[in-house]
């Protein structure tokens, strides 16, 4: 194998492609000081492996690159290729030709290549290794290699040998190996002390990994248990709450049912009251109808009385006028003797008969009175009394003017005329009197009317407020269903409050038993007011701290951890008042936050709680941040350099440092502590908002019903009053009829008093005796009046007494009856008596055609009595019949009414049920609400805990859990599992893991230790035969030197001699060399001692020694003969001309004599400044020319 060629680029002055090929003679490469000779060797030594910028003679790798000239600039890449000759299979390549390429880049990059593929700089090092190739190998000699030769101490020396004997890769495996063990010395040390510290660890960790291991074995059992457990109870909870959904289901049907039934019941009210208020006022139209024709009636009968009165007077008066004809006519022929007798027998007879006729017709009329009723009774005396009072008043005058006509027969005629005019007069103030009473009676239908509209104004507002009164009770019942439902809510809700529900077991254990351990504060939660717009972001603040413990001191804290751990009541977190130091945001922070967009506030700051916790509050939550959304918060987190935590609005946390929590949450909100306790408050606020609405509505009902019974009140003393003025209506009516009637009968009793008047002089001397009649009468009238106020009083008598003096009066009337037959006999015969007698002195003719002729007008007057009479009895038919009809539709309409009457109270009555029972029913429907929210919050509990514990869902926890024993069974035994794992103590589940780790370290350290020993006997061993074997090589290649050596000196020097020596031949390890040369003419002598010529051409002597022994490919001589004089120039370029059998030469020289014994001559110019040249000269093609 030799070198074929070099290529270069770009390396140090090459700045040019350069490719220099060699022979496999001697090639000198020769040119001026600075050309660039010695380059070319650098960029051999630089590619076999050079690492060294200063070996290059340079300060750093980057000035092997060219650096540029005046004339030309600098380029960016080195690059070197080695092409050799390998067809004699020298390498261990199947390539007859190999090409090493290494390149640089002023950036740093390098890149070395085998054959143009990438490779390692150590694996070329690796291909030459043992080839006598390389960077310090004898292929590779300067001129500072030869004075190292004979400059060295004699221990240094040994190198070139080791290096020829090919034992340098021995020594470094030693020197790896020496590294190795010192290595394995020290990490053996390191694994003893580390397996006596693992030793001590391993015996208390093995105890605590096999409690972890029995706690999670139990822990395990306890979780499957509890698994399946949980989802039995989540199983019979939903259950549960299926049938309460289920029976609120039939509940509100039933509502609703009964609801319908309830607007229906209310309707069918509503339009019964509407039947029963068009009742009343059919009744009421009825009532005045039937007053109307009562009194039409009475007035009737009244009326009917007064001219049957009149009638049975003209009958009497026309039979006494005949009678008195007969008499008179019998009496003028047969007893004018008798006449004083008889008149004053018949005087006598008169009187007592008045006073008989006059008792007769008291008690007549008495036992008319007594067997009418009270008010007809009243009414007939009222009429008899007046009756009386004008027959008295009219008797009086009689008398009167029956007195003046005795004394003064003169004046009859003015009597007449003051009789007319009086009668005139009394005309006159009776037509007055109509229009006064027609006035009146106007002024009675304008009252009756506004009556009448304010009754009818009175009904629409009672219409109006049995509205309103509905709506109000309609608005009241679902107000108060409202506040039922809410109410059995809020139990609902303080249940689980007072329960303690979604606490933690042993915070709820320890807040239960606050009154028997003084000093037990309250729950965090319990201790703070929490707006309802900052729930979520402070629940998520505090998280379990929410359920830490406020307690006065830590003895207290003390006391209750005692509590639980000797009852097996779980674990709590307390918070000592005493001990708890407040935490705050530095001044500075709130300077940068105030303004910040999104910025709420701290969360101390932002609750309400008591000034004696202020350090547990600001301790939980006075470093954290507010802020309104994630991205806001951001912001905020990035100013203050992720060195606070901050919470936003909708539960996303930015942690300090940076990380970020967020996402959905499937916590329910009743569930939640500070939801829960902001619900209560609304609740309650709610409650008391509507229990107020409910009292108002109650006030407002109460006040309505009061109306309407005060409506309802005046509506009835409208009525009432409405029917007095009817009455009264009437009564003005009927007393203009009988002024109008009054008016008629004076006329008439004018037109009798003119008739009277041409019958005075006929009745001349009928006027005392008819004067003393009439006296007589007025007595009778006098007694009669006593009797009827008498009889005035007694018609307030009781019925008992009534009847009692009704018999009483039939009784006298009948004697009377009796006794006046008697006398009326009596009477007639005596009148008869004293009519003849008296009719004697007179014209019995002119007195028999007066008579007659009054009889004829009396007979004109009956008939026009009669005929007035069978009217009125005609229209008292028709009014009684009317009466009748009227009766008997009042009293269907009664019997209607009272039917209404009975049904409405019969519908309220119903209609009170069912609101009882829409009660029963709301209050059911709450209760079951509340049921079924306690079933969700529970059911929502075991499967947060489901969650959160395990990490299952309840299906998975069905399906993979099945629970083989009865629920109160595996409540049992998970008591009794928690119970034994409390009962371990504390758990370090990490052992498991450390006490594996550890072990498992200490084994393989352990292993480790053994293999170290191992390796270190390896090594030691190994060391030995290196050592063997680098005794056994040296010693091989020092003897064969040695003789070579001792051959090449003479043959240099032309004489003399030379030998090789070990400083200490019997250790061959350490050894150095001595060099003993004797030149001609000179005696043996030690190498220093030599000239400087002498030194180096004995060097040289000894390195082609070295390689005739160990023949290299190729060899470069970098000027190492300048030392030299020509003679010794001379005969070295002899014997390298002579040594080319084996070995290549590339000499880099200045030396005549050597470039003389060169086969190829390179030469080395710059002709440009900075850029090295070759020119090439073969000798032999010179000689063959």
């Amino acid at each position: 194998m030799h070198l074929e060629r070099i290529e270069m680029s770009g390396f140090k002055s090459f700045a040019d492609k350069t490719v220099i090929e060699f022979d496999e003679g001697v090639t000198a490469v020769v040119g001026p000081n600075g050309s660039g000779k010695s380059n070319l060797s650098e960029a051999v030594r630089w590619v076999l492996g050079e690492q060294s910028a200063k070996n290059l003679r340079g300060k750093k790798m980057d000035d092997i690159v060219f650096a540029g000239s005046q004339t030309r600039k600098p380029v960016n890449i080195a690059e070197v290729t080695l092409v050799l000759n390998n067809e004699d299979g020298f390498l261990p390549l199947e390539f007859s030709e190999v090409s090493i390429t290494r390149r640089y880049n002023r950036n740093g990059d390098s890149d070395c290549f085998i054959n143009k593929k990438p490779c390692r700089l150590k694996d070329i090092t690796e291909l030459l290794m043992d080839s006598g190739i390389g960077k310090d190998s004898f292929s590779m000699i300067s001129q500072g290699k030869v004075e190292q030769i004979f400059q060295n101490k004699p221990e240094d020396r040994r190198t070139i040998f080791e290096e020829a004997a090919g034992v340098a890769k021995y020594k470094n495996r030693k020197k790896s190996a020496e590294s190795k063990l010192s290595q394995t010395e020290e990490h053996l040390n390191r694994v003893e002390d580390i397996l006596h510290e693992i030793n001590g660890q391993l015996v208390p960790l093995k105890k605590q990994r096999n409690t972890a291991l029995e706690y999670r074995e139990k822990k395990q059992t306890l979780s499957a248990v509890e698994i399946a457990l949980t989802a039995a109870e989540i199983t019979s909870l939903n259950g549960q709450w299926q049938r309460s959904k289920q029976n609120l289901g039939e509940y509100n049907r039933e509502i609703e049912a009964a609801e319908e039934q309830l607007a229906l019941s209310q309707k069918e009210l509503a339009a019964l009251k509407d039947r029963m208020d068009r009742c009343d006022e059919e009744l009421e139209v009825l009532q005045n109808r039937y007053v109307t024709v009562v009194q039409k009636l009475e007035q009737l009968e009244g009326q009917k009385k007064i001219f049957e009165q009149r009638a049975e007077y003209s009958s009497k008066n026309h039979e006494e006028q005949a009678l008195i004809i007969q008499t008179k006519e019998a009496l003028i022929r047969e007893e004018t003797a008798k006449l004083k007798q008889l008149e004053a027998e018949l005087a006598t007879k008169l009187a007592l008969k008045k006073e008989l006729s006059q008792q007769r017709v008291v008690l007549f009329e008495k036992e008319s009175q007594l067997s009418q009723d009270k008010t007809q009774l009243v009414q007939h005396l009222r009429n008899s009394y007046i009756d009386k009072l004008q027959e008295q008043s009219s008797n009086k005058n009689t008398v009167t003017y029956l007195e003046k006509e005795t004394l003064l027969a003169s004046e009859q005629e003015y009597r007449f005329l003051s009789k007319s005019d009086e009668l005139t007069r009394t005309v006159r103030e009776l037509k007055e009197r109509t229009v006064t009473v027609t006035a009146e009676h106007a002024q009675f239908v304008q009252a009756n009317e506004r009556l009448t509209t304010e009754l009818q104004t009175r009904k629409q507002e009672q219409f109006q407020i049995v509205a309103a009164l509905q709506k109000m009770n309609a608005e009241l019942d679902t107000v108060t269903r409202t506040l039922q439902q809410a109410q059995a809510r809020r139990e609902s809700q303080q249940e689980l409050d007072d329960s303690y529900a979604s606490y933690y077991q042993g915070v709820k254990e320890i807040l239960r038993r606050r009154t028997a351990v003084p000093g037990i504060l309250g729950s965090v939660a319990e201790l703070i007011q929490v707006p309802e717009r900052y729930t979520l972001a402070m629940e998520i603040a505090l998280g379990a701290t929410v359920q830490h413990v406020v307690v006065a001191d830590e003895k207290t804290a003390s006391q209750c951890i005692g509590i639980l751990k000797a009852q097996h009541l779980g674990r709590a977190t307390f918070l000592p008042l005493n001990v708890i130091q407040g935490k705050s945001l530095p001044q500075n922070v709130r300077e940068t936050l105030e303004g910040s967009a999104g910025y709420l506030g701290v969360a101390n700051e932002m609750i309400n709680y008591d000034g004696a916790y202020t350090n547990i509050i600001s301790s939980l939550l006075g470093t954290t941040i507010v802020a309104e959304n994630l991205q806001t918060g951001l912001q905020l987190s990035k100013k203050l350099y992720n060195r606070y935590r901050i919470v936003s609005l909708e539960g996303d946390v930015i942690h300090a440092g940076g990380s970020m929590t967020g996402g959905a949450t499937k916590r329910q909100q009743e569930s939640s502590l500070l939801a829960r306790k902001n619900n209560l408050k609304k609740m309650a606020e709610y409650i008391e908002q509507l229990s107020s609405q409910h009292r108002q509505l109650k006030k407002e009902q109460e006040k309505a019903v009061m109306q309407q019974q005060a409506i309802q009140e005046e509506l009835e003393a409208k009525r009432q009053e409405a029917t007095i003025k009817q009455f009264e209506l009437q009564q003005k009516e009927a007393i203009l009829k009988q002024v109008t009637a009054d008016i008629g009968a004076k006329e008439k009793e004018l037109a009798a008093h003119d008739y009277e008047k041409r019958l005075f002089f006929q009745e001349k001397e009928e006027r005392q005796a008819q004067l003393k009649e009439v006296t007589q009468k007025l007595a009778i009238l006098d007694d009669e009046i006593k009797v009827l106020q008498k009889d005035m009083e007694e018609s307030n008598l009781n019925e008992e007494e009534r009847l009692k003096l009704l018999r009483e009066v039939q009784q006298k009337r009948q004697q009377a009856d009796q006794e006046l037959a008697v006398l009326q006999e009596q009477e007639k015969q005596l009148k008869r008596d004293v009519k003849i007698s008296a009719e004697l002195i007179r014209s019995e003719k002119t007195a028999i055609q007066d008579l007659k002729g009054k009889q004829d007008q009396e007979a004109k007057l009956a008939d026009t009595q009669s005929m007035t009479i069978q009217e009125i009895v005609a229209q008292l038919q028709t009014t009684e019949e009317a009466k009748m009809q009227t009766d008997g539709a009042l009293k269907q309409l009664r019997e209607k009414k009272k039917a209404m009457e009975h049904e409405r109270a019969s519908k309220e009555e119903g209609l009170n049920e069912i609101n009882k029972s829409l009660q029963n029913l709301w209050s059911e429907q709450a209760k079951l609400e509340a049921n079924s929210s306690r079933f969700e919050i529970a059911i929502d509990h075991h499967l947060e805990h489901l969650s959160e514990e395990y990490g299952l869902s309840y299906e998975a926890a069905k399906e993979q859990y099945a629970l083989s024993v009865s629920v109160e069974e595996a409540a049992i035994q998970v008591k009794t599992l928690k119970k034994a794992i409390d009962g371990l103590g504390p758990i370090n589940l990490g052992a498991i893991d450390e006490y594996e780790r550890i072990a498992e370290r200490f084994d393989f350290l352990t292993a480790q230790q053994t293999d170290l020993l191992t390796a270190r006997g390896n090594l030691l061993n190994t060391m030995n035969e290196m050592d063997d074997e680098v005794r056994a090589r040296f010693q091989e290649m020092f003897q064969l030197i040695k003789k070579q050596f001792e051959k090449t000196f003479p043959k240099l020097f032309g004489g003399g001699k030379a030998t090789l020596e070990l400083t200490d031949p019997t250790d061959l390890l350490e050894t150095g060399i001595e060099i003993v040369a004797q030149p001609p003419g000179k005696r043996l002598q030690q190498l220093s001692l030599l000239s400087g010529g002498e030194k180096a051409f004995t060097a040289i002597a000894l390195l082609f020694a070295i390689i005739e022994v160990k023949p290299v490919p190729f060899c470069i001589l970098d000027e190492v003969e300048a030392a030299l004089d020509e003679a010794n120039v001379s005969r070295f370029g002899k014997y390298l001309a002579a040594s080319t059998d084996l070995t290549q030469f590339i000499v880099i020289t200045h030396r005549k004599g050597t470039m003389e014994e060169a086969d190829v001559l390179y030469g080395v110019t710059m002709q440009d400044s900075g850029v090295s040249r070759l020119a090439s000269v073969k000798f032999e093609d010179y000689e063959e020319a």
